[in-house]
C-alpha cells in the first residue's frame, strides 16, 4: 500500500468515525428531546389533574363546590341565568356554572344561593389541550387515556344535557369530566366537569 493509499484510508475511517459520532449525538438528542416531551406531557397531566381533583377547568379561582353568592361575587352578574336540571345555571359568555340554587318563591328576583355542582364548555373553547368542536375523542384519549364510559345518545336521552349525543365521561376522584360529541368518534362539542355526587 502506498503512502497516498494510506493517506486516503485514513481520511476515510477519520471520516466514517465522525459520522458515527453525530449520528450517535443525533440519537442521544433524540432521546433527550422525547424525554422532555415526556416530563412536559407529564407536567402537564399532573397541572390538569390538580386543576380537576380542585374542581377546576382552568386556572381561575372558581371551582366546583364554591358557593354562588362567591361566584356572582367574582365574576359579576351573569350574562344568562335560569332554571335547568334541577337548579339554576348562570352563564359569563361560553362558560356556564351549573348550581343548586334556587329562586326565592316570595321574591323572584331574589336568589337562593347554592352551590357549584358542574361547569360546561360548549364549542370553541379550550378544555386541559383539547379543542372543542375541534379535536376528537381520539386527541382526548392521548391525554387522559382510553378507561372512559361511552354512554349513547338513546341511553342519554333522560338527560337534557346529552340528549342526542354520545357522551365519554372519565372518572376521577371528586369529579366527573364528560365529553359530547354528535357521532361515536366525532369531532368533540361539548364538555362538562361534575361533581360526583351530582
Amino acid at each position: 500500500m502506498t503512502l497516498r493509499e494510506a493517506k486516503i484510508i485514513k481520511q476515510i475511517q477519520t471520516f466514517l468515525f465522525l459520522i458515527l459520532v453525530l449520528l450517535l449525538t443525533s440519537c442521544s438528542n433524540n432521546r433527550l428531546i422525547n424525554n422532555q416531551i415526556d416530563v412536559q406531557k407529564d407536567s402537564h397531566k399532573i397541572d390538569f389533574l390538580n386543576l380537576i381533583n380542585e374542581g377546576k377547568i382552568n386556572s381561575s379561582s372558581v371551582r366546583i363546590g364554591e358557593s354562588t353568592d362567591e361566584l356572582i361575587e367574582q365574576k359579576g352578574k351573569p350574562e344568562n341565568s335560569d332554571y335547568l336540571e334541577g337548579g339554576l345555571y348562570f352563564a359569563y359568555g361560553n362558560i356556564i356554572y351549573f348550581t343548586n340554587a334556587d329562586y326565592d318563591y316570595d321574591d323572584s328576583n331574589k336568589i337562593l344561593h347554592g352551590q357549584i355542582i358542574g361547569i360546561g364548555l360548549p364549542q370553541g373553547e379550550e378544555l386541559f389541550g383539547i379543542k372543542l368542536g375541534f379535536n376528537s375523542m381520539e386527541d382526548a384519549r392521548s391525554i387522559f387515556g382510553t378507561e372512559s364510559l361511552l354512554t349513547s345518545p338513546d341511553d342519554n336521552l333522560d338527560s337534557f344535557l346529552l340528549s342526542e349525543s354520545w357522551s365519554y365521561e372519565y372518572k376521577f376522584e371528586k369529579y366527573n369530566l364528560t365529553f359530547t360529541t354528535k357521532t361515536k368518534n366525532g369531532v368533540l362539542d361539548g364538555a362538562f366537569l361534575w361533581a360526583n355526587s351530582w
